[in-house]
């Protein structure tokens, strides 16, 4: 008397026989599309696509916010005398860090443009982010009513408890360039792989 087979009794066997002709792991039924795993290399270009992503959002805010400064110095002059931690007297030293930011911002925004030394440019801009954190931090506490004179008189900031936040967005993005580099269509891509 032949016994009944159910359709997934046969789908097994059919798919055990053509594992066995072909070579292959069989198809079960309960194996859907869904739970085939991406290649490797699928992952690896969403992330250097999202490094991309990163340093283009970084390099549209700090060729922004370097233009702004350098159009009109003496604006970020007085946006850095307000913050009150520099001593006035001698001014050489304002003066000196009214030019340095935004000298330093445009170099490396420039470089993240291209993605050459991306490591190097997003680890200078972390230590900006994290100096220009704690000056913000000291200003609050201190309970001063400035503007941050990050952007420029182009786009006021005023100060508040939510500017943290705004350099923690800007932060974590040249963290992970600092880490991981500068993604797709990065110029360091070109000379590491010839070297």
């Amino acid at each position: 008397m032949p016994t009944e087979n159910t359709p997934a009794d046969v789908y097994q066997v059919v798919g055990e026989e053509t594992s066995a002709l072909l070579g292959d792991e069989p198809i079960l039924p309960d194996k859907k599309i869904d739970d085939i795993p991406a290649p490797p290399g699928a992952w690896r270009i969403l992330g250097r696509l999202i490094l991309l992503i990163l340093r283009l959002s970084l390099v549209a805010a700090f060729l922004y916010s370097s233009i702004a400064k350098l159009l009109d110095p003496q604006e970020f002059l007085f946006a850095v005398k307000a913050f009150e931690i520099l001593p006035v007297q001698p001014d050489f030293l304002i003066n000196f860090v009214t030019y340095t930011v935004p000298i330093t911002e445009l170099i490396c925004g420039i470089l993240l443009l291209f993605g050459f030394w991306s490591r190097a440019a997003g680890l200078m801009l972390s230590i900006l982010l994290v100096v220009f954190t704690a000056a913000i931090f000291s200003v609050l506490a201190r309970g001063l009513s400035i503007d941050c004179g990050c952007f420029g008189k182009w786009m006021p900031a005023h100060v508040t408890w939510l500017t943290p936040l705004r350099n923690l967005a800007l932060f974590i993005p040249t963290l992970l360039i600092t880490m991981f580099g500068g993604g797709l269509l990065a110029l360091d891509n070109r000379f590491s792989s010839r070297a």
